[in-house]
């Protein structure tokens, strides 16, 4: 099978509206649960996304009202990022920041190679330069997914796509409904 090489940096996810389950490893931001899953949910055209992060979780931004590793839901929409215990109700806000599609082409992405990797499935690997050296693990044709990882440190911090929960398009807008309690500042 012959492969072509990539040009030009994929979107994020391969489109602007899509989810998946991802299986987490994060020992540079939780040493204490440094491995868990949450369902992402990415609506570029409408500038949000949603994580939520399942029991076990050690997301270090649910840390602040998840502390004993809840479930827990970040919703970043509109600048702000709304971050509720599924468990017990309780939400805080604070100033929120979501991925852009367009993040591996404006931080100047370069297409590393194509390799073998997971299952051994031909896959593309970007790279581009932050503040640490970010990975972005593609298929080949670019439509999806399949790991984001960069190290902290000597620490890990790695998104698995799980690929047979990917999904393309449209997302459920009740996800996105804005909590309507959530007065205090996190």
């Amino acid at each position: 099978m012959a492969l072509s090489i990539a040009s030009t940096p994929p979107l994020w996810g391969g489109y602007e509206t899509w989810s998946s389950l991802v299986n987490m490893t994060n020992p540079a931001d939780s040493l204490e649960h440094p491995e868990w899953k949450f369902d992402y949910f990415f609506d570029q055209p409408n500038s949000r996304e949603l994580y939520i992060h399942r029991a076990g979780q050690g997301d270090e931004v649910c840390k602040k009202i998840a502390v004993d590793a809840e479930e827990c839901r970040v919703l970043n929409v509109d600048g702000k990022a709304y971050i509720s215990n599924v468990e017990t109700g309780e939400c805080c806000h604070q100033m929120g920041w979501m991925i852009r599609d367009d993040w591996l082409t404006s931080c100047g992405a370069t297409y590393n190679d194509t390799i073998t990797e997971l299952n051994g499935e031909a896959v593309n690997l970007w790279q581009c330069s932050g503040n640490y050296l970010n990975n972005y693990v593609d298929t080949v044709d670019g439509n999806e997914p399949v790991r984001f990882f960069e190290h902290k440190g000597d620490l890990l911090k790695q998104w698995d796509f799980v690929r047979d929960s990917f999904k393309a398009g449209e997302v459920d807008e009740t996800l996105f409904e804005i909590p309507e309690d959530c007065p205090k500042m996190c």
